[in-house]
């Protein structure tokens, strides 16, 4: 695929779901087209105030290493890590206090637009040798992508976006390390993510271990690995993940740091080290349902409707190999 076919693929893809979610917010109500805001719930009793204070942070009017709006007066870094160190959070310097809510939505809608240019990068070159033929349904994943149950449901915690517009960046990067390609874009794209939101790059690099893996046996059914290619590649993998988390060391080391010594909360190896669950994985299945949602025990899975019936198309598809089909289903 030339650079111009992909190039028109990521725009119009990133311009469809715009062009959707200001319809949806202009039909709506929603500002900047009316008074309504997706800062709901927590984001409307704390986001907001959040983003005044970094308002303030910006102006020089507070600090982010001290604050005294914090209880008796401490360091800021961790609810900065987590809640505002998004680069979008620098067009709050267009917004007064009293537009906040209309900050947010727009930045709601930029996030959700990056996640379907991000995806549509990451498909045209994963699969670019099928371009061709794939064009509209690349442009149509890429939109449901941004547009999936999961932006909206999730839309007022606006800090977990991030992760929907790094998570194809990183993935992309994991493909190109199983090729044997350079693997130092991926501690870059993982660095970055940890800085955006660290909560939500520590879910995306868990998944990068199981995409690292699917595409390992896709490499080995299609092109054959050997097991001491396997390990090597790994080693790179590996690599590559622990220098992006040293890329973030320069705003992580601090959080790590508050998040220990706050009084209002741990984080030990003990905590990092626990892989148990509330409650039983099962329920993933009754929960795989539109408009279902996450609760204590209940966890909810969310995926585009379009991108379901695809997957399970693969395994009607006579012209994928049986051992692809295979991978595909484990």
């Amino acid at each position: 695929m030339n650079k111009k076919e992909k190039s028109k693929i990521i725009f119009l893809s990133g311009l469809i779901t715009l062009l959707i979610i200001l319809c949806i917010y202009a039909l709506n109500g929603f500002a900047p087209f009316g008074t309504k805001t997706l800062a709901a719930m927590d984001a409307n009793i704390q986001y907001i105030d959040f983003f005044s204070y970094l308002k303030d942070v910006i102006a020089g009017k507070n600090s982010i290493t001290y604050s005294f709006g914090k209880t008796l007066g401490g360091s800021n870094v961790a609810v900065f890590s987590y809640y505002l160190s998004s680069p979008f959070n620098l067009l709050l310097l267009f917004f007064s206090n009293a537009n906040l809510y209309t900050f947010f939505n727009i930045v709601v809608a930029l996030k959700l637009t990056l996640a379907s240019i991000a995806f549509a990068y990451f498909v045209t070159n994963r699969f670019e040798t099928s371009y061709k033929d794939n064009s509209i349904l690349f442009i149509l994943l890429s939109c449901g992508y941004g547009l999936c149950q999961y932006s909206f449901f999730q839309a007022s915690n606006i800090m977990w976006l991030d992760g929907m517009y790094m998570l194809p960046f990183m993935l992309l990067q994991v493909y190109y390390i199983v090729q044997g390609k350079k693997n130092w874009n991926l501690s870059i794209a993982v660095g970055l993510a940890i800085i955006f939101n660290w909560y939500m790059a520590g879910i995306s690099c868990v998944f990068t271990g199981i995409w690292f893996l699917l595409e390992c046996c896709l490499y080995a059914v299609e092109k054959k690995m050997t097991f001491i290619q396997f390990i090597k590649t790994g080693i790179r993998y590996v690599f590559a993940m622990i220098l992006g988390v040293m890329v973030s060391a320069v705003l992580f080391l601090p959080t790590i740091g508050a998040l220990t010594n706050g009084p209002r909360g741990s984080l030990s190896l003990r905590d990092i080290l626990d892989f148990s669950f509330v409650g039983n994985m099962l329920s993933v299945i009754p929960k795989y349902s539109y408009g279902a949602h996450s609760s204590l025990g209940f966890a909810a899975l969310f995926c585009g409707g379009l991108a379901i019936v695809l997957a399970l198309s693969v395994f009607f598809n006579k012209q994928i190999k049986l051992k692809v089909k295979i991978v595909l289903g484990v």
